[in-house]
């Protein structure tokens, strides 16, 4: 018989208390929890700066949304920016773009494939975070 196989299955439990430990808990001195998968080396969690660029990505989103629909609903607007893009024209590109009314900033990457458009929560001293997406406008060889 294997040695392994002896072992019984379930929780060991702590021999102070009949609390189970997981893997991932070890019993402080005073007999609270704290996690082993994240070491005391880290700072507390402050969820203050986690949620704003939360709500800065959701105006982000909000302001990709503006541009994709008018994209969508405006064959003219879809064509004038496509070829500025096949043009390489990034400048025209952008000013296509900004034309929607939006105020993140946005920096764009074209192939012969599609556009690759990136919204950024603004300079670099508040930059918190960024929104991308691609389209396309031909179908992959494969």
């Amino acid at each position: 018989m294997n040695v392994n196989s002896k072992r019984r299955a379930g929780p060991v439990r702590s021999t102070t208390t009949s609390r189970p430990f997981t893997n991932k808990q070890a019993m402080s001195p005073k007999g609270t929890f704290r996690s082993m998968s994240r070491p005391d080396l880290y700072p507390s969690v402050n969820t203050a700066i986690f949620s704003a660029s939360a709500g800065s990505s959701l105006e982000m989103v909000q302001q990709m949304n503006k541009v994709l629909q008018r994209i969508h609903d405006s064959k003219e607007y879809a064509a004038q920016v496509m070829d500025a893009a096949q043009r390489g024209n990034e400048k025209e590109v952008i000013r296509l773009l900004k034309s929607v009314q939006i105020s993140a900033d946005i920096s764009v990457k074209f192939t012969p494939d599609g556009l690759h458009m990136r919204f950024s929560s603004g300079p670099a001293e508040n930059y918190c975070c960024n929104t991308e997406v691609t389209l396309r406008w031909n179908k992959r060889n494969e």
